[in-house]
């Protein structure tokens, strides 16, 4: 019974050190996202697209903090790692982001340099033309309310289409009925 013992103690024991060195060598895949990059995009800001994806890079926690993450203290940093699942997931978000806005053509590419040390992401982006709304008439058969009823839409002629202006143009005609 003691034997017995001993060899469950010692799997036991093995488990937990083989789960420890796996946790270890797991932390140790993590790639660190340096930075993050952005070609092409000239409707759109760096800042707006970034907003628009989960995949950040490592930043420092806090202008006081600046010269700290310079000289390398890592307290000092928000670490963020590379997560292939979700960068894949990143370049669709942007696919839809432009989208929703008319650009219906526009592509995003993705580069990833890997070292050592961390990941760079560039994503590159290709606007292509936007479709634009040629011609936008409310019909009022009562013709009471024609002008008051469209002015300072958020949809207008001219414009490149959104599908979020549309929508509160709706919302907005909705409200002045």
């Amino acid at each position: 019974m003691k034997a017995a013992h001993r060899v469950s103690i010692a799997a036991v024991l093995g488990l937990m050190l083989a789960g420890c060195f796996g946790t270890l060598r797991a932390q140790a895949a993590r790639l660190e996202v340096r930075s993050v990059r952005w070609e092409g995009n000239e409707r759109f800001s760096d800042r707006v697209l970034a907003a628009a994806i989960i995949t950040r890079e490592t930043t420092c926690r806090s202008w006081i903090l600046e010269p700290l993450c310079y000289g390398g203290v890592s307290p000092a940093h928000v670490r963020r790692y590379f997560d292939a699942r979700e960068f894949s997931r990143d370049r669709v978000r942007l696919d839809l982001f432009y989208y929703l806005r008319g650009y219906r053509e526009a592509a995003v590419d993705t580069v990833v340099d890997r070292s050592a040390d961390g990941v760079d992401i560039t994503f590159r982006i290709m606007e292509g033309e936007p479709v634009i709304v040629a011609d936008f008439t409310i019909a009022d058969p009562d013709s009471v309310l024609g002008g008051a009823l469209v002015r300072n839409l958020p949809l207008e002629q001219g414009q490149a289409f959104n599908t979020a202006a549309l929508e509160a143009s709706r919302d907005s005609l909705v409200q002045r009925m």
